[in-house]
């Protein structure tokens, strides 16, 4: 009977005494134990309630964890579009076991670039680019960088070389396009000389001074 309804209709107070009482029974939340093994029927079930009052399932379609803990973190540009749990709820101590027994965890600036900014740069179309976000998203990015730890740092560093989130400039042509990374050279005099007229070669933006070292 825990349906989105049912669960919508049911104020906080009751939200945070479902949640000790599935603590307490971990068969309703469980992983499968072997493929195959059904899950615990709560992971399929819109147990969790968000901040605006929706109701959603617990993991998302890759199996994670389909919000945050709520957090005081100083967030960047896009932090507040994280989905959070309802911090009346996530505060309260026995709502708290279940949700961290669910892997549930507060975002940080690492997050934000993962999941909210390289998203975003999914089309190579410059003209479409907002220089304004795209310096804050810039920002944001390398702070990830000097934050991360050594794990997520690595796991960072791969999302990053494989996303088109930089400007390149054709060396032969002068086009603009949003590339990786690992696909352009930093502009120097020399450089400039060696690949001119090459259409394979890509130059990073100019406007790119401020981040060359983390770059």
């Amino acid at each position: 009977r825990a349906t989105g309804s049912f669960l919508e209709a049911q104020p906080d107070e009751w939200i945070i005494r479902f949640y000790g009482f599935m603590h307490a029974e971990p068969d309703l939340w469980r992983e499968p134990r072997v493929p195959g093994d059904p899950p615990g029927p709560a992971r399929t079930r819109p147990i969790i309630r968000l901040e605006d009052g929706r109701q959603v399932e617990p993991f998302d379609s890759r199996d994670r964890p389909a919000a945050y803990l709520p957090a005081d973190y100083e967030p960047g540009p896009a932090g507040t579009g994280f989905p959070t749990v309802r911090r009346a709820i996530a505060d309260a101590a026995p709502a708290r076991a279940f949700l961290e027994a669910l892997r549930f965890t507060e975002p940080d600036i690492v997050s934000e670039v993962l999941e909210i900014i390289l998203p975003r740069y999914t089309q190579p179309d410059v003209a479409a680019l907002d220089r304004a976000q795209h310096a804050a998203d810039l920002d944001c990015i390398m702070r990830a960088m000097d934050e991360a730890d050594t794990g997520r740092h690595s796991r960072l560093l791969e999302q990053l070389r494989g996303t088109a989130f930089l400007i390149g400039e054709n060396a032969a042509t002068g086009e603009q396009r949003l590339m990786p990374p690992p696909a352009l050279y930093q502009r120097t005099r020399d450089l400039e000389i060696y690949l001119d007229g090459n259409p394979d070669a890509w130059f990073a933006a100019d406007s790119y001074g401020p981040w060359l070292v983390q770059l």
